[in-house]
């Protein structure tokens, strides 16, 4: 995890001078675990959409 130092580097400058929103924060830090967990359990999955496609082009009369 990165610290605040390190992400300030990585975004621009007017960015890393807005002031964290507190709430926010707090929350984002309390669950940081949780969200990484769940960032890491979705899977990047392509759906193949000829076949719906193909069946709305029929419904327009464009097949």
């Amino acid at each position: 995890m990165q610290t605040q130092e390190e992400m300030n580097v990585l975004v621009p400058e007017k960015l890393a001078e807005i002031k964290p929103i507190k709430s926010i924060q707090d929350y984002i830090l309390a669950n940081i675990q949780e969200f990484d967990a769940y960032v890491q359990s979705v899977t990047d999955v392509k759906r193949n959409w000829k076949a719906l496609n193909q069946f709305f082009l029929e419904e327009l009369g464009h097949d």
